[in-house]
């Protein structure tokens, strides 16, 4: 090792992990000045850039700032569990797929109470953008992100089939046990 016996082969493009530190560090300065809400606060990002074809990875980026406490900088938020927030609307809308619905679905992404058992207030989401877009296409409201959309998907699909389509297709760290899977 010390002679120079030790050679270090890896998937990292060291090119491609300095402009994804940049990307993210403007981007989340970026919604910092866009957003002014402090409940929405943008701190922090990460990214994983893998070879879709062998599953290498190219760039990772666990945080903008390993060093800045007042965000956790040094816990990797690309590998720390999470919610997995819009990465898995794909799994909702195959289910409703499944159920005969189409891209070329129309639904409304309007403002919605949504019943939430057992507690007595409804969940009322918002979108990122906090505006609403009337009637749009599932494949615009999964292509935009839109959650009102995808919360009716959901209810209309079912949670219990949209986790069993998870399953199905890899996802294998849900617990069904309260959906009776």
């Amino acid at each position: 090792v010390y002679g120079g016996g030790l050679r270090v082969y890896t998937t990292l493009d060291l090119n491609l992990q300095h402009e994804v530190e940049e990307v993210a560090r403007a981007n989340v300065a970026k919604l910092q000045q866009d957003n002014k809400n402090p409940e929405t606060k943008v701190t922090n990002a990460a990214v994983v850039v893998l070879r879709p074809r062998t599953g290498e990875i190219l760039a990772m980026l666990g945080s903008v700032d390993y060093h800045n406490e007042e965000i956790d900088g040094q816990v990797n938020i690309a590998l720390a569990d999470r919610q997995p927030g819009s990465s898995f609307k794909p799994f909702t809308y195959a289910t409703l797929f499944s159920q005969g619905y189409t891209p070329a679905s129309m639904i409304m992404d309007v403002r919605t109470a949504f019943a939430d058992p057992p507690n007595l207030a409804a969940y009322v989401p918002e979108n990122y953008d906090r505006k609403y877009h009337g009637a749009v296409r599932i494949r615009q409201a999964l292509a935009s992100s839109y959650n009102i959309p995808a919360v009716w998907a959901l209810e209309r699909a079912s949670v219990k089939n949209v986790i069993k389509t998870a399953h199905r297709m890899g996802i294998n760290t849900l617990s069904g046990e309260y959906y009776g899977l």
